[in-house]
């Protein structure tokens, strides 16, 4: 046991940490953009040490170029495990255009890697857009999940609408529900891993959506 906890000892100081927390690709979530709407976007990182401390994400848009940061705290122990933690990303106000994507992993600060994202194009505001009302156009990411769940594209009527978890047995959950900004945040942290289904209702009308928590 000395001899294996003197190897850890002597080991650690030469693991890169950059090697550790690193982007790995981009996923544009909201089909069909345009400048009336936000759009979604999911970056996957890899994360090399459980212990690390997934940070909000970041972003900046300068002219036609969108730079997603994904952040991460480091540990001075590395517990070696692997995961590929989602930061999700909401980009608002983005006038009609083509952008050119790219994502940065920063680990305390540091750029650790960067890589291309593609290209977003994002049509003019239309007005059959601004009359869609269907619950159906709301957004719910990222899913899967095991963490936090946004519920998106609210306009002016979140709090008209009645929002409901139930698990597969058909038991509702009591969960926290909080609105950020214009959209809404519920956390399942503490929910058992497996398949639950959001009920939104509004009026008369009503979405169930299937949601998978890992």
């Amino acid at each position: 046991m000395k001899r294996i906890l003197l190897a850890l000892l002597f080991t650690l100081p030469f693991i890169s940490y950059g090697q550790l927390w690193t982007a790995q690709s981009v996923n544009v979530l909201t089909t069909n953009p345009d400048s009336c709407t936000a759009v979604n976007v999911q970056v996957t990182a890899y994360m090399g040490c459980i212990n690390f401390t997934v940070l909000p994400g970041t972003f900046t848009v300068n002219g036609n170029n969108i730079i997603l940061q994904v952040n991460c705290t480091s540990s001075p122990i590395c517990a070696g495990a692997i995961s590929y933690p989602l930061t999700g990303f909401n980009l608002g106000n983005l006038s009609p255009g083509t952008y050119t994507i790219t994502a940065e992993a920063i680990l305390d600060r540091i750029v650790t890697n960067t890589i291309s994202g593609g290209t977003l194009t994002v049509a003019a505001c239309s007005t059959t857009h601004l009359l869609e009302s269907s619950i159906e156009n709301i957004e719910v990411y990222p899913n899967p999940t095991s963490d936090k769940l946004f519920i998106d594209e609210l306009g002016q009527r979140g709090a008209d609408l009645n929002i409901k978890l139930f698990d597969i047995a058909g038991k509702e959950q009591t969960l926290p529900l909080n609105m950020i900004g214009s959209r809404m945040q519920m956390d399942l942290s503490k929910l058992e891993s497996g398949v639950y289904f959001l009920q939104i209702t509004e009026g008369e009308e009503k979405v169930i959506k299937k949601i998978l928590v890992d």
